[in-house]
């Protein structure tokens, strides 16, 4: 809980001249060496299910293409001696031909759910793009449902399955013959397609609702708009036009029922009294949620919605989180911490009430963009 690697820095409040801050995922990708064998080796062993084991994982070094995903923060690192122990993934694929398959990906069992496997599969993606893959190819458990919608949402498509294709294990045995494996495959037309999306802009729903918080919601949409980001508001109401929770009149961009089959790279929620009410009885939202959070995809809410919507359709469990106070008992499941303006937990953003708002949209727009996009753009408004 909380143990996720982050990059902070310290932003001053301009209404409460506090310290805040706001915390960017602090990892890296590069290409993998023969020199990462023995950590790759024992992030193999502890975090996969079926470890391939040494040999597999020095041929694989040898004769792949490799990529691992790196933590920059002093305190992942097991010593100073050992720079490789801070190595938190594994990509590697083949590459035959005009086709790139992918062997197998691990994330450190200790940091899952925070995107980690989606950045690695990005960039085998526009590394066979660059090679002029033709196709991508893959095959998962049938029982792996995290990672079969991940690789749904970068656009794989399931062509077939191998019955009876992998073991199992049960009571420490292992078993042959239990579980079919999925086969899926990415074609170069839709990869394309794919990453010149992903290279214009990445999307970002807001749903609103009569009475949210008006400083939120306006800042929490400005802060992405001026990062770059494609931000979508969308009424949750049967109306675009919105009456915020102190009389601002604002008008949404679309109905969410325009946008309920469309995946997004973060939905961020403002919180404010009866808004964050609505947007818990939207049962429309509750489900693209439910989606989204499956895919590992930034989930954020602020002020009284961390409470109100996260906690109630059990989106903190196991999580540490913010809300305005008052609203804690709200957080089902969820630790509780009272002196930070924003938490971040896995995929889950929580912050505090609209004096935090600043820093919240900053947060966002840092993990959908990176620290050098969000510093920019608080250095242009002068925090």
């Amino acid at each position: 809980m909380g143990s996720h690697a982050v990059l902070s820095f310290s932003l001053t409040s301009l209404t409460a001249n506090l310290a805040l801050k706001f915390m960017i995922p602090s990892v890296f990708i590069r290409q993998a060496l023969a020199s990462d064998s023995p950590s790759i080796i024992r992030l193999d062993a502890l975090s996969n299910p079926y470890p391939w084991g040494e040999a597999l994982v020095v041929d694989a070094l040898q004769t792949r293409r490799n990529w691992v995903i790196e933590s920059v923060s002093e305190s992942v690192n097991a010593s100073a001696n050992s720079p490789a122990d801070n190595v938190l993934g594994w990509l590697t694929a083949s590459a035959i031909f005009d086709q790139s398959e992918l062997e197998l990906i691990v994330i450190d069992s200790a940091v899952r759910r925070q995107g980690l496997a989606r950045k690695l599969m990005i960039v085998w993606l526009e590394a066979a793009a660059q090679q002029g893959a033709c196709e991508l190819l893959l095959e998962v458990r049938e029982s792996n449902i995290g990672a079969i919608s991940l690789y749904e949402s970068l656009g794989f498509e399931l062509v077939g399955r191998r019955k009876n294709y992998y073991q199992i294990e049960k009571k420490g045995q292992i078993e042959q013959g239990h579980e079919a494996a999925c086969l899926f495959t990415l074609k170069n037309e839709r990869l394309n397609s794919i990453l010149i999306r992903r290279v214009i802009m990445s999307k970002v729903l807001v749903p609103i609702a009569n009475g949210n918080e008006d400083i939120e919601t306006i800042t929490i949409i400005d802060v992405l708009r001026r990062g770059g980001l494609t931000v979508t508001v969308a009424s949750v109401h049967e109306s675009k036009h919105i009456v915020a929770a102190h009389g601002s009149k604002l008008e949404a961009d679309v109905l969410l029922t325009d946008v309920a089959d469309q995946m997004f790279d973060a939905i961020v929620l403002p919180g404010g009294m009866p808004g964050a009410e609505h947007l818990r009885d939207c049962a429309l939202l509750i489900d693209m949620l439910e989606k989204h959070d499956i895919q590992d995809t930034l989930l954020a809410a602020i002020c009284a919605s961390p409470a109100v919507v996260f906690g109630t359709h059990g989106f903190l469990v196991d999580k540490q989180a913010t809300c305005y106070p008052g609203f804690e008992s709200g957080l089902s499941g969820a630790e509780y911490i009272a002196n930070e303006p924003v938490v971040m937990d896995g995929n889950i953003l929580t912050g505090k009430g609209p004096a935090a708002a600043m820093v919240f949209s900053l947060t966002v727009l840092g993990n959908l963009k990176g620290y050098e996009t969000a510093q920019s753009v608080a250095d242009g408004l002068l925090c």
